[in-house]
């Protein structure tokens, strides 16, 4: 006969089997079906973070972009911004000026005197008027200067300046800056033949 068991008597580790590690004991299949059991809560719970995780990435905002280009236009445009102060409407006049007609282009010039020679010479006195006056000549001689002396005077008295020297073959024209007045040419040339002619702007 079984004595009674006391209840203040402690229970031997043997009888202290949790539910559990008896359900193991006995049925396996039934110990792993009890674990899947619990599973229930710990699915739903990850499934909760994993929404949390991915909508606080989703969420998450994305860092300024610095736009090397828009800012460089932006401070060209800024400095590129002059203020210029207003000023009142002036009403622009512009004058025209009738084109002078070139005297040179109209008029003719007119030969005043002519003279040729292979050497040394003379030539007869002419009368320069108002206005413009040139000196054409072509020489080819090798010593070739040419003289606008005034009336009455002579190349040595007067110490006169040629008006063209050559020391070869020369043609060409100048300007004679005379005052109007009677003058005659005289020529300082060798070794071959020239012409000169005076002409004034008729």
């Amino acid at each position: 006969m079984t004595e009674p068991t006391d209840p203040t008597e402690p229970v031997p580790r043997t009888e202290r089997v949790s539910r559990t590690e008896r359900v193991e004991e006995s049925d396996p299949v039934a110990a792993e079906r009890a674990w899947w059991q619990n599973a229930w809560l710990i699915v739903p719970i990850a499934i909760i973070l994993m929404i949390v995780l991915i909508a606080l990435f989703t969420n998450r905002p994305e860092p300024a972009r610095l736009d090397t280009d828009d800012e460089t236009t932006t401070t060209q445009r800024e400095d590129d911004e002059v203020v210029v102060p207003t000023e009142p409407d002036v009403a622009t006049t512009t004058t025209t000026t009738p084109q002078e007609t070139t005297t040179t282009e109209q008029a003719a010039w007119q030969e005043v005197t002519r003279l040729e020679g292979t050497s040394q010479k003379r030539g007869d006195v002419f009368t320069l008027p108002e206005g413009d006056a040139r000196l054409r000549y072509e020489s080819r001689a090798d010593v070739f200067s040419v003289y606008v002396v005034d009336e009455g005077d002579t190349v040595d008295e007067s110490g006169a300046v040629p008006e063209v020297t050559c020391a070869e073959e020369c043609a060409d024209e100048t300007r004679l800056a005379k005052s109007p007045g009677k003058y005659y040419l005289e020529v300082d040339a060798s070794g071959g033949a020239w012409v000169v002619v005076v002409e004034v702007l008729a």
